[in-house]
């Protein structure tokens, strides 16, 4: 941690515990310490090289933003051998921004209550509602945790703003449809782009958020059935899917066809839907 950073804590409170943690591991306190911090990097650390992965970065410099930027971020940039920045007041970073978001209420379940979504989605839009969000601006999102076992269920004012770096819109979109836009994007490779026959896609909102974006990505848009009939002989090979209709957006990975048939079910059989995936 950064000499004078806020992070630094109380340092022997911090050694009582990990003598406590260490009596457990059987190792010294400095051990128990740095077991802690690579447990806590095995869970980023995926993330970014998938990233670095996709977007071809070569020298990234990692930024930290957050409450435990002064802390993780330095021991991520030593495990990627990068160097890294500390935004200023990165402790107050995430606060501040809550602080300027329009309404969102959010809950996590265990994968296995995914039958129980509408339950959860009607009591999480009552509660947005009764914060003071307008109930025709309520978007619904859904997402897998697959570390954990679990799901994201997010019901929230539609954002007036991009909240990511791709929020700008790549041209005309090639399907658009309740404030959703499908759009191509530059392939890096054409010519493997040719020989796969995939492309390179994004979904966003009309205020210009990016929902799911690869580049390795097919899509399709019809009928429940039509979509059940395209996808269920692809599953085993799909790593990540968004179908997406109206105000409603699910988001999963490496789905089963129970888990694609309940995730169908929070959608309007009697409304056009789409789906977006990745192999």
């Amino acid at each position: 941690v950064p000499e004078g950073n806020y992070a630094q804590g109380n340092r022997e409170s911090a050694r009582w515990a990990m003598e406590a943690l260490a009596e457990t591991l059987r190792c010294s306190p400095e051990e128990a310490a740095q077991k802690v911090m690579d447990a806590a990097a095995a869970t980023v650390l995926p993330i970014i090289r998938e990233i670095l992965r996709e977007y071809g970065l070569k020298r990234p410099v990692l930024l930290g933003l957050g409450g435990g930027a002064a802390v993780l971020v330095p021991w991520l940039a030593r495990k990627l051998r990068v160097p890294y920045r500390l935004v200023p007041h990165a402790e107050v970073i995430a606060a501040v921004g809550n602080a300027r978001l329009p309404v969102r209420m959010e809950v996590e379940r265990r994968v296995e209550e995914l039958p129980e979504l509408p339950r959860w989605i009607a009591h999480l839009k009552e509660e947005a509602e009764r914060a003071g969000a307008a109930s025709h601006r309520l978007r619904v999102w859904v997402s897998s945790l697959p570390q954990r076992r679990g799901m994201r269920v997010q019901v929230g004012e539609k954002e007036a703003a991009p909240i990511s770096p791709e929020g700008e819109a790549p041209g005309t979109p090639i399907w658009e449809r309740d404030g959703l836009r499908l759009y191509h994007l530059p392939p890096r490779r054409r010519l493997w782009m040719r020989r796969n026959g995939k492309r390179p896609l994004a979904l966003m909102t009309a205020e210009g958020q990016t929902v799911f974006r690869t580049q390795r990505g097919s899509w399709v848009t019809g009928t429940r059935e039509a979509l059940l009939s395209r996808l269920l002989p692809r599953l085993p090979k799909i790593r990540r899917l968004a179908l997406f209709q109206q105000n409603r957006v699910l988001v999963w990975d490496s789905p089963t066809e129970q888990v694609l048939r309940d995730l169908l079910n929070l959608l309007d059989p009697e409304e056009p839907l789409g789906a977006l995936w990745e192999e």
